[in-house]
């Protein structure tokens, strides 16, 4: 595996995350960003429109457990809908 690339496992398959990504600014910010101003009312309001309309179709998930991790990637105590 080239230097300066992680290997890591989902459950499809495995992938190799690119040292450009790795050392990226948005990764030393801890892989994640918030960005205001990306979708407009009206796109909000289609997607709101979508999710409430695949909701019967939704997985309610808890996980009760909560490892104590402070950083993204730990297993806290949690409650969701996915589709």
């Amino acid at each position: 595996m080239p230097e300066g690339r992680i290997r890591t496992t989902n459950r499809r398959e495995p992938s190799i995350i690119p040292s450009q990504i790795l050392e990226s600014k948005l990764m030393a910010r801890g892989g994640f960003d918030v960005f205001e101003g990306l979708v407009d009312e009206r796109m909000r309001q289609e997607m709101l429109g979508e999710a409430l309309g695949l909701l019967p179709h939704a997985n309610d998930c808890h996980v009760p457990v909560n490892d104590a991790e402070e950083v993204r990637g730990g297993t806290p105590r949690r409650r969701f809908i996915n589709g």
